[in-house]
């Protein structure tokens, strides 16, 4: 009869299955103290069990003193994506107006080996985080505009209005575009832009020229009021009065100037 160890064996043959193996796995399994191939089966199952996956997901980590480690095969095992190309980012652009920024962050990401779902969630924070500073400085610029109108407004006064449209006419006379202004506000501020604009306006207001028989003509910053006061005016002139009623180039040009600022027509 065979002893325990023979897993089985019948007859006088007296090999066992630890026999069979080479001589460095049987030193291995006599310091197991496994029985039969049962107990190796069950020790394989209860480490992997304790580890929660097979060989081929478990990661080997080269020492962190190792300056000349092979990183490589613990990224991919992460997750990595094969090249910096395999990073996915929703954020990018369909017509690639951010291309150069998500290659850049790509190749860095992959470089240290970032996994993809983690690179995303990084794009992701930066995303909302640049949000919320764009939100604040809105809001920032917003309470600060509507601070200096107040300032404005009690400086100028009741000319305030007037003021502000010699602002925008001095604007769009020297070709300054909305955009070039807001660039301007962010810079200098409003209430300091109004006022160059504003600035400017009383100078072209002052630099009137002659017609051809030296009657004062009028310059693109006048406003509106002014135009109609000088309407007045020049309907009180006994002398213009009658050079326009006579059809006088000159007095007509004026008068249709001025009525262009002061209604608009």
């Amino acid at each position: 009869m065979a002893d325990g160890n023979d897993g089985g064996n019948a007859g006088g043959n007296s090999e066992t299955w630890v026999d069979t193996l080479e001589d460095d796995l049987k030193g291995f399994v006599g310091v197991k103290g496994w029985q039969s191939p049962a107990d190796a089966v069950k020790s394989y199952k209860e480490l992997e069990s304790f580890h929660g996956a097979g060989p081929d997901r478990l990661i080997k980590l080269p020492s962190p003193d190792d300056e000349n480690a092979d990183w490589d095969p613990v990224w991919a095992k992460l997750g990595r994506p094969e090249a910096p190309d395999g990073y996915r980012f929703k954020q990018a652009d369909a017509d690639g107006t951010d291309k150069e920024f998500f290659e850049h962050i790509a190749k860095s990401f992959y470089e240290i080996g970032v996994p993809a779902r983690q690179a995303q969630a990084v794009v992701d924070a930066l995303e909302s985080y640049s949000s919320k500073m764009a939100e604040e400085t809105k809001v920032r610029l917003e309470a600060e505009v509507a601070a200096q109108k107040l300032e404005l407004q009690k400086e100028w006064g009741s000319n305030y209005d007037a003021n502000l449209h010699k602002a925008k006419v001095a604007a769009r006379a020297l070709g300054v575009s909305d955009e070039v202004i807001d660039t301007l506000e962010n810079v200098m501020g409003y209430k300091a832009v109004m006022q160059h604009f504003a600035n400017i306006a009383e100078k072209l207001t002052e630099d009137t020229f002659e017609d051809g028989d030296g009657d004062r003509s009028f310059a693109g910053g006048m406003t509106p009021e002014r135009a109609r006061e000088e309407i007045a005016q020049l309907n009180a002139d006994t002398a213009f009065r009658k050079r326009y009623l006579d059809g006088d180039r000159d007095a007509l040009a004026k008068m249709e100037r001025l009525h262009q600022i002061a209604y608009g027509a």
